[in-house]
Protein backbone atom coordinates (compact mmCIF):
# COMPACT_ATOMS: atom_id res chain seq x y z
CA UNK A 1 0.00 0.00 0.00
CA UNK A 2 1.48 3.62 -0.71
CA UNK A 3 2.12 5.96 1.14
CA UNK A 4 -0.99 7.91 -0.98
CA UNK A 5 -3.60 5.25 -0.27
CA UNK A 6 -2.94 5.30 2.88
CA UNK A 7 -3.25 9.09 3.86
CA UNK A 8 -6.44 8.74 1.27
CA UNK A 9 -7.77 5.72 3.32
CA UNK A 10 -7.03 8.25 6.70
CA UNK A 11 -8.79 11.13 5.66
CA UNK A 12 -11.37 9.94 3.20
CA UNK A 13 -11.94 12.37 0.48
CA UNK A 14 -10.23 15.30 2.15
CA UNK A 15 -6.65 13.66 1.46
CA UNK A 16 -6.71 14.89 -2.25
CA UNK A 17 -6.64 18.86 -0.55
CA UNK A 18 -2.96 20.06 0.15
CA UNK A 19 -4.88 23.11 1.64
CA UNK A 20 -6.76 22.15 4.72
CA UNK A 21 -8.05 25.74 4.67
CA UNK A 22 -10.28 24.56 1.71
CA UNK A 23 -12.31 22.04 4.09
CA UNK A 24 -15.50 22.78 5.06
CA UNK A 25 -16.10 22.82 8.70
CA UNK A 26 -17.99 19.79 8.57
CA UNK A 27 -15.40 18.40 6.45
CA UNK A 28 -12.79 19.62 8.80
CA UNK A 29 -14.57 18.16 11.98
CA UNK A 30 -14.77 14.93 10.42
CA UNK A 31 -10.77 14.96 9.54
CA UNK A 32 -9.13 10.97 10.21
CA UNK A 33 -5.74 10.41 11.42
CA UNK A 34 -3.96 9.10 8.21
CA UNK A 35 -3.00 5.69 9.23
CA UNK A 36 -5.42 2.99 7.17
CA UNK A 37 -7.01 0.37 10.25
CA UNK A 38 -6.81 -2.69 8.11
CA UNK A 39 -2.84 -2.60 8.46
CA UNK A 40 -3.02 -1.50 12.48
CA UNK A 41 -2.91 -5.29 14.66
CA UNK A 42 -2.47 -3.44 17.95
CA UNK A 43 -6.04 -2.67 19.75
CA UNK A 44 -4.43 -0.36 22.33
CA UNK A 45 -3.46 1.64 18.95
CA UNK A 46 -6.81 1.41 17.50
CA UNK A 47 -8.05 2.80 20.95
CA UNK A 48 -5.80 5.63 20.32
CA UNK A 49 -6.54 6.44 17.34
CA UNK A 50 -10.49 6.33 17.99
CA UNK A 51 -10.07 8.37 20.96
CA UNK A 52 -8.42 11.13 19.19
CA UNK A 53 -11.06 10.65 16.23
CA UNK A 54 -14.24 10.37 18.51
CA UNK A 55 -13.46 12.54 21.07
CA UNK A 56 -15.00 16.20 21.40
CA UNK A 57 -12.81 19.19 22.01
CA UNK A 58 -14.02 22.25 22.50
CA UNK A 59 -15.49 24.12 19.72
CA UNK A 60 -17.64 20.97 18.42
CA UNK A 61 -14.88 19.25 16.48
CA UNK A 62 -12.96 16.13 17.56
CA UNK A 63 -9.69 16.05 19.60
CA UNK A 64 -7.33 15.35 16.11
CA UNK A 65 -9.32 18.47 14.39
CA UNK A 66 -8.53 20.63 17.31
CA UNK A 67 -4.86 19.25 17.38
CA UNK A 68 -4.54 20.08 13.60
CA UNK A 69 -5.97 23.41 14.29
CA UNK A 70 -3.75 23.99 16.99
CA UNK A 71 -0.57 23.26 14.83
CA UNK A 72 -0.04 19.07 15.09
CA UNK A 73 0.92 18.46 10.70
CA UNK A 74 -2.12 15.59 9.34
CA UNK A 75 0.61 14.19 7.30
CA UNK A 76 3.55 13.50 9.58
CA UNK A 77 1.70 11.09 11.86
CA UNK A 78 3.96 7.92 12.66
CA UNK A 79 2.89 5.05 15.35
CA UNK A 80 4.43 2.44 16.72
CA UNK A 81 2.28 -1.18 16.57
CA UNK A 82 3.11 -3.89 18.70
CA UNK A 83 1.49 -7.24 19.49
CA UNK A 84 -0.20 -6.68 22.63
CA UNK A 85 0.51 -9.84 24.06
CA UNK A 86 4.11 -10.02 23.45
CA UNK A 87 5.12 -6.25 23.63
CA UNK A 88 8.28 -4.91 24.23
CA UNK A 89 7.40 -1.45 23.82
CA UNK A 90 4.52 0.06 24.40
CA UNK A 91 2.10 1.34 21.29
CA UNK A 92 2.55 5.22 20.54
CA UNK A 93 1.54 7.68 18.26
CA UNK A 94 3.88 10.50 17.22
CA UNK A 95 3.16 14.28 15.85
CA UNK A 96 5.21 16.65 14.01
CA UNK A 97 3.60 20.21 15.63
CA UNK A 98 4.61 23.71 15.34
CA UNK A 99 2.60 25.39 17.45
CA UNK A 100 2.87 28.89 19.00
CA UNK A 101 4.21 27.27 22.26
CA UNK A 102 5.72 23.84 21.15
CA UNK A 103 7.87 23.68 18.12
CA UNK A 104 8.44 19.53 17.54
CA UNK A 105 7.35 16.65 18.27
CA UNK A 106 4.35 15.14 20.69
CA UNK A 107 4.08 11.56 21.79
CA UNK A 108 1.07 9.78 23.11
CA UNK A 109 2.41 6.15 24.43
CA UNK A 110 -0.28 3.54 25.68
CA UNK A 111 0.45 2.27 29.56
CA UNK A 112 -1.41 -1.26 29.37
CA UNK A 113 -0.13 -1.89 32.82
CA UNK A 114 -1.54 1.25 34.29
CA UNK A 115 -4.58 1.46 31.62
CA UNK A 116 -3.50 5.12 30.89
CA UNK A 117 -1.34 7.06 28.66
CA UNK A 118 1.67 9.78 28.85
CA UNK A 119 2.11 12.16 27.00
CA UNK A 120 5.27 13.21 26.11
CA UNK A 121 7.37 16.75 24.13
CA UNK A 122 10.30 16.71 22.35
CA UNK A 123 11.23 20.12 21.25
CA UNK A 124 12.87 21.13 17.81
CA UNK A 125 16.99 20.62 17.99
CA UNK A 126 16.75 18.60 22.02
CA UNK A 127 17.32 15.25 21.84
CA UNK A 128 15.73 14.00 24.76
CA UNK A 129 11.73 14.25 25.40
CA UNK A 130 9.75 15.41 28.50
CA UNK A 131 7.07 13.55 29.68
CA UNK A 132 4.65 15.99 30.71
CA UNK A 133 1.65 14.46 31.61
CA UNK A 134 1.76 10.46 33.01
CA UNK A 135 -1.15 8.53 34.29
CA UNK A 136 -3.59 10.48 32.05
CA UNK A 137 -7.05 8.37 31.68
CA UNK A 138 -9.80 8.45 29.13
CA UNK A 139 -12.15 11.03 31.13
CA UNK A 140 -9.21 13.60 31.03
CA UNK A 141 -7.65 12.79 27.70
CA UNK A 142 -8.73 15.55 25.89
CA UNK A 143 -8.28 18.59 27.98
CA UNK A 144 -4.82 17.64 28.89
CA UNK A 145 -3.57 16.87 25.39
CA UNK A 146 -4.78 20.28 24.04
CA UNK A 147 -3.64 21.93 27.03
CA UNK A 148 -0.17 20.56 26.41
CA UNK A 149 -0.52 21.66 22.86
CA UNK A 150 -1.67 25.39 23.84
CA UNK A 151 -0.16 25.85 26.61
CA UNK A 152 3.49 23.96 25.52
CA UNK A 153 4.13 21.89 28.76
CA UNK A 154 2.23 20.63 32.16
CA UNK A 155 3.94 19.91 34.88
CA UNK A 156 3.45 16.19 36.04
CA UNK A 157 2.58 17.00 39.21
CA UNK A 158 0.13 20.01 38.48
CA UNK A 159 -3.08 18.61 38.97
CA UNK A 160 -5.85 18.70 36.02
CA UNK A 161 -9.49 18.92 37.19
CA UNK A 162 -12.16 17.28 35.17
CA UNK A 163 -15.60 16.78 36.27
CA UNK A 164 -17.03 13.01 36.78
Amino acid sequence: MSIHSILASGLGEAAVVSDLSALSPAEFADLRLPISRDDVKSKRLVGMIELLESHDAPGGSTVWSAMVKAGVHPNSVVYRDVDDDFATFNAALEFRIRSEHVDGFIRIEDDPIGKCYAICVQHEGQIEREVVRSYLRDRNFAKVLLSVILIGTLRDDQPVHTRH
